[in-house]
């Protein structure tokens, strides 16, 4: 049963993926 496992972790890098992408984007727009 590690089917959750793999879940949670896809979770969580597609989350941290999308902090980033967010915060690189306020970043951007702080810069004009």
């Amino acid at each position: 049963m590690k089917e959750w496992r793999i879940a949670v972790l896809a979770y969580r890098a597609d989350g941290l993926h999308y902090a980033i992408s967010a915060r690189d984007r306020y970043a951007d727009v702080g810069m004009l």
